[in-house]
């Protein structure tokens, strides 16, 4: 796998790992 690929899809895991967490935070404040 190239590099440049494996960047990409780090930036993809990460950015939804965010909203998962995101989402996580606010169903846990109600």
């Amino acid at each position: 796998v190239p590099y440049s690929e494996t960047r990409e899809h780090i930036k993809k895991v990460m950015k939804s790992y965010r909203m998962y967490k995101r989402l996580v935070q606010v169903l846990s404040e109600e």
